[in-house]
Parts: C-alpha cells; sequence; structure tokens
C-alpha cells in the first residue's frame, strides 16, 4: 500500500526558491471522491512566505488550488491574500469557450501545436530541431522557461497563449539604428501574418501581412519578430530575434531641496546597458565585496554625470552638489523588483537604474554613491534591515537630528535616495537596525 508513501525535494528551478512535497490523497470533484496527488509548494523570504497546495487528478489535471500568502508591504504593514480555485466552478462558468494556442520556433526548429482549442485541453507541443541547431526549451511569452523537452504537454485553463521554441542563440539578427531590415527567406509559411514586438516594453509595435515584412528600426532596443502561417495546411509559427544597437537618450528633470529645478540628459549606448543588464552577478546581498561592485563609479557614464555635474555646478558648493546628486536619486520612480523583475530581489547597476529610469533603495543607493564617489567625495552602503541608503563624508560638521556612522576617522552622514525630502544627514524616524556599513573603495 503506497497510501503514504510521501516524497519531498528542494525545487531547482530558477524562478522559485521553495520546496515541494508530494503525496497521495482524496479530493471530492465533480460529485465523486477521487485519488489525487497533493502537491505542497512552502516558500519563505525576509519580507514574505507562500503556502499553495495543489490537488491533480488523472496524473496531471489541476482541479483545486489552495494559496495564502503574507508579504511585507512597508516597514510596518503586512498583506495577507487567502485564495481558493475549484477547477469544476471555473469550467461551469467558462463551459464552451476556447483558447487560442500560437507556437513558435526559433531559426532551425520547426513546431506543432498551435491552433484554437477549448479550455481545459491538453496540448502536446513538439519541437523538430535541425542538424546544427541547439534546443534550449520552451518559453512563455514573458520570459520563463517553462520545459527543456522537446514535448511539451500545456493545459489552459483560461486565456490565450503564445508559447516559443529557442535554440541557443541569444540574436538572430544584429543591426544598428537606423537600419532597414526585411525578412522572408527564415519563414516558409504561406499567408504569413507578422508582428514585431519590443521586447523591453512588450508594445506591439508593428503588423504586416504578405510574402516578407519590412521594417526602418529607428529605435535601440531587442524585437522578437514572429511569422504565423500555414505549411500544407497546418498552422505554423516561427520567429527571430533581433538585437538594434543605438543611442537612447534619458531625460531626468527634478528639484534640488533649495527648490531649484534641474534637468539633464544622458545618452547611453543600448549594448552598453544591456551588458550591465546581461551580467549574471548574484543580484542580491552577499558580503562587502560582492556588495561594493554594485558602485560602479569607474564607469565611463558615471565618471561624465560627475564631470557635468562638477561643471555646471562649480561655483555651488560641495554640500550644495551632493544635494543635487541625492535629490536626482530621490526623483527616481520608486519600484518593487517584484513589478520589475518578477523577483523579490533584483539588485541592479548604476547604468540599468539610469536607462530604466526606476529601481528601489539598493538600486538608487548604489547610484548615488557612484556619481559621489566619481565626483571626488567618500561615499557608504548602509545596511538595515530591510533597507538600504548611501552615506557621504566630506567637510560638514555634525548637527543635532543627523544621522551619520564613523568609519576610519570619517563621518559618513546618512543619504536617503527613495524619498524626497530628505536633506543630507537625515533619516526616516522609523529606521530599522542598522546591520553594515561599507566604505566604497
Amino acid at each position: 500500500d503506497d497510501s503514504d508513501t510521501r516524497v519531498s525535494w528542494t525545487n531547482d528551478d530558477e524562478d522559485e526558491d521553495g520546496t515541494w512535497n508530494y503525496s497521495d490523497a482524496k479530493i471530492e470533484f465533480d460529485g465523486a471522491l477521487k485519488d489525487c496527488v497533493l502537491c505542497q509548494y512552502y516558500e519563505e523570504g525576509k519580507d514574505y512566505w507562500i503556502r499553495e497546495d495543489q490537488y491533480l487528478i488523472d496524473e496531471w489535471l489541476v482541479c483545486k488550488i489552495e494559496s495564502e500568502s503574507e508579504m511585507l508591504l512597508d516597514k510596518n504593514t503586512y498583506q495577507r491574500i487567502e485564495r481558493s480555485y475549484v477547477v469544476s466552478d471555473i469550467k461551469a462558468d467558462n463551459d464552451g469557450r476556447t483558447f487560442d494556442l500560437e507556437v513558435y520556433g526559433d531559426e532551425g526548429i520547426s513546431v506543432t501545436g498551435s491552433g484554437t482549442y477549448d479550455i481545459f485541453s491538453s496540448v502536446t507541443l513538439s519541437a523538430d530541431i535541425s542538424k546544427g541547431t541547439d534546443f534550449v526549451g520552451w518559453y512563455s511569452e514573458g520570459g520563463r522557461l517553462l520545459s527543456t523537452s522537446k514535448e511539451y504537454r500545456i493545459f489552459a485553463i483560461i486565456g490565450d497563449q503564445k508559447v516559443f521554441a529557442a535554440n541557443s542563440v541569444k540574436r538572430d539578427v544584429e543591426l544598428d539604428t537606423g537600419a532597414s531590415g526585411t525578412y522572408s527567406r527564415t519563414f516558409n509559411v504561406t499567408d504569413p501574418e507578422w508582428v514585431l514586438v519590443n521586447d523591453d516594453s512588450g508594445d506591439v509595435v508593428d503588423t504586416q501581412t504578405g510574402t516578407q515584412f519590412t521594417y526602418d528600426f529607428d529605435d535601440a532596443g531587442i524585437y522578437t519578430l514572429r511569422c504565423l502561417g500555414t505549411v500544407d495546411g497546418e498552422i505554423v509559427g516561427n520567429y527571430l530575434t533581433i538585437f538594434v544597437d543605438g543611442p537612447v537618450d534619458r531625460t531626468f528633470n527634478w528639484k534640488d531641496n533649495s527648490g531649484i529645478s534641474h534637468t539633464y540628459t544622458l545618452s547611453i549606448l543600448y549594448s552598453d546597458y544591456l551588458g550591465y543588464a546581461e551580467d549574471d552577478i548574484v543580484r542580491n546581498q552577499m558580503g562587502e565585496t560582492h556588495d561594493l561592485m554594485f558602485v560602479t563609479y569607474k564607469d565611463k557614464y558615471i565618471k561624465k554625470i560627475a564631470e557635468d555635474f562638477n561643471t555646471k555646478y562649480s561655483t555651488k558648493s560641495v554640500e550644495e552638489r551632493i544635494d543635487i546628486v541625492l535629490t536626482m536619486t530621490q526623483n527616481i520612480q520608486y519600484m518593487y523588483d517584484s513589478d520589475t523583475k518578477e523577483q523579490e530581489e533584483y539588485w541592479k547597476y548604476p547604468l540599468e537604474t539610469l536607462f530604466e529610469q526606476n529601481g528601489d533603495c539598493e538600486d538608487t543607493s548604489f547610484l548615488f554613491c557612484a556619481i559621489v564617489k566619481a565626483m571626488g567625495h567618500d561615499t557608504a552602503i548602509f545596511i538595515f534591515d530591510g533597507h538600504m541608503a548611501a552615506g557621504v563624508s566630506y567637510d560638514r560638521q555634525v548637527e543635532v537630528g543627523d544621522w551619520y556612522d564613523i568609519r576610519g576617522g570619517k563621518n559618513y552622514f546618512y543619504c536617503e535616495t527613495t524619498s524626497t525630502g530628505y536633506t543630507i544627514g537625515r533619516a526616516p524616524i522609523d529606521l530599522s537596525v542598522h546591520i553594515y556599513t561599507y566604505v566604497v573603495k
């Protein structure tokens, strides 16, 4: 009797950091008591925990999901969410509905499985790999790895889906801005419909029909060109990844703590940004040497900002110049990593923050420290329980109410980079426990 058998292992999926447990169980479904597999997931982080129970019948059909989670929204507020889904209820509400499944193969990969299906259908996708092509897996439209098997079974409860079978080549085509691209030979389909998507924004930038696709690439970025048509009456999709390099302007507008308005425009070569964005460095706290690698004060763009600010504001005091940098970082849009990177923690290099024009406390702290260090002043990062801030040392007397830390005989004054209204040395009254100070070397 295997009814008490229980299997547990740690999940190896890069997108999940918890543990799955599997056991035999029974569940009432469609008026009958059925054998099922209970799949239980638990994940816990510094500011959150997640629990989810999935009940599977007939080897693969998820018939019920129960989930519970709690997440820290800010320093004093937790959000608790409980959800329960019963597939039979969803099925009854959506009886007769269908979903469109579009399947696309990268260069050297032919795929099958595109079509219109009843909701709750199980569809097996297949990839035929040409000689010399390395197949790396099936991916969702959002870029999540679904499977590394050449055959992949997909199940849709509701909603249209797009799935991509990728080869090992990151960029099928490389162009410079201003280039015109015409594509036809890659796609051996009839009645093709073409869709060009900017992967950075997710926006559809052009659609065409016909035997070829032509487009003038005026903006730098990574694009996916999808083609959907028929081969011998069967729906077939193919796609290309197109890399377009060139300068991208980023403009920043803000007011300093004296109420004076400032504007600064930085031109960033897209491939330089991508070099940081694709760096495989661990994107969270690992210790002083690792953490300070994000303070890239020797980067050519950071040095340019520092030189421009030192020149433009040469008549201002050191404190006024540092305040201009501080208020610039404070006015960068605050966004959680979970919203921008679909990860609970994702530290960005300063150039990434400048290019994307958003970030959280670590990102803007690194940016501030890098610019001010390049301007010629000592900086440090302050790590608190659940928060990061920047520190700066210069010829300044300690004032009543200042938060500072002494390192190497120097006072490093607190700089809050995520919210306006905080001047140098002033910290939030609800600041959490200070853990580390790392002086930028």
